[in-house]
């Protein structure tokens, strides 16, 4: 079966394209450890051997994942031509400040301006997995709620429904969905561009 073109703003394109990014980084690191070894081990060690020792080196440890996630999407969003700004500063207020700020959304769609309330605006959070970090997201969203909140996650870890607070304004968009989808909004990453192109839309007076 041929492989998704990774230029779609699709779920499963998205996976392909960072299966294939974890695949080229972990067979460099393998090289690279391959290269750094005495000759006669170079040649001696399989690759399982030498992958059990890159599994043991806590700098190989160190994921990328996440930024690689980040810059996916928004090239992607820019090559859809959706207009947004990526590391947005807020204050604790939620207004939007020029740095040191003490939250950073990692995606702010539209043209946000200095001084603007979040609540103007539609906000995306990424996360490859979700783990304990959902709850950081859930923490200041709550307290300054945007136009509407997107979770995007790639993995099924995602928080459940009712503890996520779902509803017209709070989303979670995913790449692999439980396999008892709760979920009232049963978003994957090919329904992220219709949401936030409606959600730009301007409103009738």
């Amino acid at each position: 079966m041929s492989s998704p073109p990774s230029h779609k703003m699709n779920s499963q394109a998205i996976l392909f394209a960072y299966n294939s990014f974890k695949t080229t980084v972990h067979k460099q690191h393998l090289d690279k450890i391959r290269q750094s070894l005495p000759l006669r081990l170079q040649h001696e060690l399989t690759d399982d051997e030498l992958d059990n020792v890159y599994n043991s080196s806590v700098s190989c440890f160190q994921s990328k994942g996440g930024k690689f996630l980040e810059s996916h999407i928004e090239t992607l969003l820019i090559n859809a031509g959706i207009p947004f700004k990526p590391q947005v500063h807020l204050n604790s207020d939620g207004i939007i400040v020029e740095s040191q700020g003490c939250t950073v959304p990692d995606i702010v769609f539209g043209i946000p301006q200095i001084g603007d309330h979040i609540s103007n605006y539609i906000v995306l959070s990424l996360k490859t997995t979700s783990r304990e970090r959902a709850k950081l997201d859930t923490a200041w969203t709550s307290k300054h709620p945007p136009k509407l909140f997107l979770y995007g996650t790639l993995e099924d870890d995602y928080p459940q429904p009712t503890t996520f607070e779902e509803g017209p304004i709070r989303k979670i968009i995913t790449a692999k969905p439980k396999k008892k989808d709760n979920r009232m909004f049963k978003l994957g990453f090919e329904h992220l561009i219709e949401c936030v192109s409606q959600g730009l839309k301007p409103t009738s007076p």
